[in-house]
């Protein structure tokens, strides 16, 4: 089947119910401070670049930590995200882009059946005694309408109708070059995104009203 139509969604407090960093942030002890960068970045508050590498300074991951979120991801699946992906993928082309760190999405994604090469994530570098080193920084991802980027490079191989879903400003961005952004909004609810977007959803299953 040719599928003429790319339908990509963010990962945190979207196909997921929790946000990787703040759970990170728990594991370290170092909630409070992560939590509030957060949400100023999601809400566009303050600039994604600086709280991006602010908050893993703060935090210093190591592999083990990253092992415990994979788990966590696997456990806390949004309601109707699975009969939704396996309910799409005959009829668009399915991708991930989030600013969340690939090893860690790798368990979910892998069991909501997108494909890895499909799968578009920060990267982080650790030593030799796996902690933490330094972030890949040639992956956008961490950076002002990284997002956008990525999703213009998979609209150039993919050149068909495309459809953003997720929840946070860095998503919104991605309405200037996508055909339609949805906001979800069952999860976490961002006003400034909400107010900004033309489509709000409360439930993954919604999304069949706009796709049909």
């Amino acid at each position: 089947m040719n599928k003429q139509i790319n339908i990509i969604f963010d990962f945190d407090s979207t196909l997921v119910t929790i946000e990787g960093i703040d759970e990170l942030a728990k594991l370290k002890n170092k909630e409070q401070e992560v939590i509030k960068l957060t949400n100023y970045a999601m809400s566009g508050k303050v600039n994604l670049e600086e709280a991006f590498i602010k908050r893993l300074e703060i935090i210093k991951p190591n592999k083990n930590d990253l092992n415990v979120i994979s788990q966590l991801y696997r456990d806390n699946i949004t309601n109707g995200a699975k009969e939704v992906i396996d309910n799409l993928h005959d009829k668009a082309n399915l991708f991930i882009v989030s600013g969340g760190y690939k090893c860690s999405m790798l368990q979910t994604t892998d069991y909501l059946n997108i494909k890895k090469e499909n799968v578009f994530a920060n990267q982080l570098l650790f030593d030799k005694e796996d902690n933490y080193q330094c972030l890949n920084e040639e992956i956008p991802l961490w950076k002002n309408n990284g997002k956008e980027i990525i999703v213009k490079q998979i609209q150039k191989e993919n050149p068909y109708k495309t459809i953003f879903i997720g929840d946070g400003y860095s998503d919104y961005e991605t309405s200037k070059c996508v055909n339609q952004f949805i906001c979800f909004a069952g999860v976490a609810k961002r006003e400034d995104v909400m107010r900004k977007s033309k489509r709000v959803i409360y439930k993954l299953s919604e999304l069949r009203k706009f796709l049909d």
